[in-house]
């Protein structure tokens, strides 16, 4: 079942998808940080398990760059640029959503991730807990969100079975349960930007 997955275009309107586009990929001086795996630590049996069973997760160097727009109840300076696409989840899906992180996520074009995907993974495991993903411009590198979800106990870290791809789309908004199994996959024309949430409800 996946009557968890929420899809809406145009999620915001137009002058604040082109406010919030220009923050991102304009002359800003936001500071991303670099991770590999930023799901996985260094040689975690998950992760290594999964490459070893799913040839369509990449397996070379992996470019993922982070900005951290609210962490441990701390805004970013760049937070309040943002925080109009919070607000509307809350006033139109989720009144009670209370934000427990936003990162802003970049990843650069790499030519041969090509119809590949990064580690699955999940965001968290209590029920109650919703990711959402808004991308903030058009391009390609779609969400692949996988039919398995965690709960306690879970162990089979062998290959996912895709259940949809959501494509990049400026103003595009997707959400689901954190506790569903879902991947990035990497732009091969530009970059490929996102807000990532993380809320309970």
């Amino acid at each position: 079942m996946n009557d968890d997955i929420i899809i809406i275009d145009n999620f915001i309107p137009k002058i604040l998808q082109n406010q919030i586009e220009n923050t991102a990929l304009g002359e800003e001086n936001i500071d991303y940080y670099f991770r590999r795996d930023p799901s996985y630590l260094p040689n975690d049996e998950r992760a290594i398990e999964l490459r070893k069973n799913d040839g369509s997760i990449v397996d070379k160097k992996e470019w993922i760059l982070l900005h951290n727009l609210y962490s441990n109840n701390i805004e970013s300076a760049f937070y309040k640029d943002f925080q109009s696409i919070f607000r509307l989840i809350q006033k139109n899906l989720y009144n009670s959503a209370n934000l427990l992180r936003a990162r802003l996520v970049l990843l650069p074009p790499m030519v041969h991730t090509e119809h590949k995907y990064g580690l699955p993974h999940f965001d968290d495991s209590p029920d109650n807990i919703k990711a959402a993903v808004y991308y903030v411009s058009d391009s390609d590198g779609d969400t692949i969100l996988f039919e398995e979800k965690y709960s306690p106990g879970y162990s089979d870290h062998s290959k996912k079975t895709i259940l949809q791809k959501v494509s990049p789309k400026k103003g595009r908004i997707v959400i689901f349960d954190a506790n569903r199994f879902h991947a990035n996959s990497w732009p091969t024309k530009k970059e490929r930007v996102i807000v990532n949430w993380n809320f309970s409800i």
